[in-house]
């Protein structure tokens, strides 16, 4: 509840505003703060329980006051004729406001999500910290856990498929694994996805970091969850920087997507050149392919050719090797690749080529996947 000097300056101040004598009571009719007196004659009338949220009985306003962690209380107003409603729902407003931001001063859930905001002052910051027995100092990293369109529910005992997975379950898991000891949070900010806040112990943190992040991931998988990804940003010391963490985590988390579809760990700090081809607006990217591909692009090549070159890529250019794994002739893989050069102007053997092709096949991807959000 607010503090009741605070709630006695905001009656005040409301009736200073509006004229009108108010304040606040329980069911049973036990005054909290008021400006005057209540001198209704008929209280049972009064302290019904409405049909609606604002009612009015014997002279007076009454309204509901909706706090789901108090017991029920009721803001009334005294009628002045003309406009009692107008100003009982204005009171009634207010009050709900002030109990929404001192819960939030006293929430370590509300204070973390406004930490991956930003949304604090940097004084502001350390004092809440302090007031919840937050360490500001320790090492910490955020990670965001998120299903994919092919997720679904664990099956039960008896093979039935209960439904689609909630974020819910998947945040009631990891809050079970991780214990209740106050150092690690867990929380929801956008649909589709939770949040994880994972204290680091020792380290530098990067190794701790990935290690956390492997055995949120195999948690989940123990309890049924399929296709599940799990981002995270890089390790940070400090409260206030968690929302860049977060951000770094939701940045990991899309850019896996594009690039790293078939990996359901990644690290910001891996994300290497993916990154960078990440930030590149729409428009430079499409100069950069006319200019790399002016005949046949990537998106033109079959199958058999994106596998070859996928192949060739994957050891570093390596005709025998790739030839091995791929299982067919040295020749062939030579064929292929000649085969490319007259249809793309690129020689992959070359190293520069090779480079450039590279390159243009992420950025290819890249605007495929953006154009598919209509960026």
């Amino acid at each position: 509840m607010i503090p009741l000097p605070i709630l006695k300056d905001t009656l005040e101040g409301l009736k200073a505003i509006s004229g009108a004598d108010m304040g606040l009571m329980d069911r049973a009719g036990n005054m909290i703060a008021a400006t005057g007196d209540f001198n209704a004659t008929d209280a049972a009338a009064a302290l019904a329980d409405p049909t609606t949220d604002t009612w009015k009985a014997d002279g007076y306003y009454f309204c509901n006051i909706n706090d789901e962690e108090q017991p029920p209380t009721i803001l009334w107003v005294e009628d002045d004729g003309h406009s009692g409603d107008v100003v009982a729902r204005m009171a009634a407003f207010q009050i709900e406001k002030l109990l929404i931001a001192y819960k939030e001063r006293s929430d370590p859930d509300s204070f973390m999500k406004s930490l991956l905001l930003d949304g604090l002052l940097l004084v502001d910051i350390y004092k809440r910290a302090k007031k919840m027995q937050i360490e500001a100092a320790a090492k910490r990293v955020v990670m965001v856990a998120q299903s994919d369109a092919a997720s679904h529910a664990p099956e039960y005992a008896d093979g039935i498929i209960r439904g689609a997975i909630h974020d819910e379950n998947i945040l009631a898991a990891i809050r079970t694994h991780l214990g209740g000891d106050g150092r690690d949070y867990v929380t929801t900010l956008e649909e589709n996805s939770v949040v994880i806040i994972k204290e680091i112990n020792d380290g530098d943190g990067a190794d701790e970091a990935e290690a956390a992040a492997r055995d949120i991931a195999a948690c989940l998988g123990r309890q049924g969850f399929s296709g599940i990804i799990l981002s995270y940003g890089t390790v940070i010391g400090d409260l206030k920087d968690l929302g860049r963490s977060y951000k770094e985590a939701k940045i990991a988390m899309e850019v896996g997507k594009i690039f790293f579809d078939d990996e359901r760990i990644i690290a910001y700090n891996q994300l290497g050149i993916a990154r960078l081809i990440h930030q590149l607006p729409i428009p430079l990217c499409r100069l950069f392919i006319r200019e790399v591909f002016p005949g046949k692009g990537p998106e033109d090549l079959d199958d058999d050719m994106l596998e070859t070159i996928a192949y060739f890529f994957a050891n570093s250019l390596n005709i025998s090797e790739a030839a091995r794994q791929l299982y067919i002739h040295r020749n062939t893989l030579v064929y292929r690749l000649d085969k490319l050069e007259r249809l793309t102007g690129h020689d992959l053997r070359n190293f520069e080529a090779a480079i450039t092709f590279r390159l243009a096949v992420m950025v290819v991807k890249y605007m495929h996947y953006m154009e598919k959000f209509d960026y």
